[in-house]
């Protein structure tokens, strides 16, 4: 007799599309919780009848080449939970720009030999560089400036004391360049 959970006659496991389309900005949402999204589950499929005997489904994934699970969000940026079919990103890494390449695969819980076929589901997220445009930018007042007069012969660079704007996220990650212009007589 034959174990129908082990021999390909009698199952299948067939994958669902991952979603499709996601983005993700660097530094947005909280490393806590991060940017999350689910995807349908598998299904198995027996024949010549329909059972549940071979039990549930684990789910392997990775992202950008590496294994994921739910404790890699801080090394790789994204993690994995194979019971609530979750994945969650977080990363402040800006060598992860672009799209970003993750897949899923999944095998029976009680016979791991019966694993999904290949290739393995994959999709792309495509990172994105907060800096092309920040969550903020906010002039910050200046008060009271000192009065300035300027003369080419006296002073040939103007010296001028700047309230910093504040962005989000920080300046640290995103520099601000400042100028000014001078008009006038």
């Amino acid at each position: 007799m034959k174990n129908p959970c082990i021999d390909p006659a009698y199952i299948v496991i067939n994958q669902t599309p991952l979603p499709a389309g996601k983005q993700y900005i660097l530094h947005d949402y909280k490393i806590a919780g991060g940017y999350t999204f689910t995807h349908d589950p598998f299904t198995i499929v027996t024949w010549p009848i329909t059972h549940t005997m071979c039990g549930g489904l684990t789910y392997t994934a990775t992202f950008n080449g590496s294994t994921i699970n739910t404790t890699t969000k801080t090394s790789t940026g994204m993690a994995y939970n194979t019971t609530s079919l979750t994945f969650e990103i977080y990363s402040e890494n800006f060598s992860l720009l672009g799209n970003k390449t993750f897949t899923l695969a999944a095998y029976l819980t009680n016979y791991p030999v019966t694993v999904s076929s290949k290739p393995d589901a994959s999709q792309t997220i495509n990172i994105i560089n907060p800096c092309l445009n920040p969550f903020s930018l906010n002039a910050t007042a200046q008060t009271n400036p000192p009065d300035y007069y300027y003369s080419s012969n006296a002073y040939p660079k103007v010296q001028v004391t700047l309230a910093k704007y504040v962005v989000d996220p920080a300046a640290s990650v995103c520099p601000i360049t400042y100028s000014c212009s001078v008009s006038g007589p």
